[in-house]
């Protein structure tokens, strides 16, 4: 089973989105996963400038391990 640690995704909870993005990618992802954060955030209703630690627990599972069967737009 692989897995992977949480911290190191997210290690700053305080960070918002976008700010986390810049901590793998230099100049904060592209504009495609941009896009594509806030069309999850509109579909699952939570404020994509939110910071981490302020997400609900739904949205954090979601953007750490995705949306499993739950298809939506053309990011879903």
């Amino acid at each position: 089973e692989l897995f992977f640690d949480e911290r190191l995704v997210v290690p700053d909870q305080t960070l918002k989105l976008f700010d986390l993005a810049e901590t793998h990618w230099p100049e904060g992802g592209t504009p495609y996963f941009k896009q594509a954060l806030g069309a999850i955030a509109k579909h699952y209703e939570f404020d994509k400038s939110a910071r981490w630690k302020d997400l609900p627990a739904f949205a954090q599972q979601v953007l750490l391990y995705g949306s499993g069967e739950d298809k939506f737009g053309e990011f879903g």
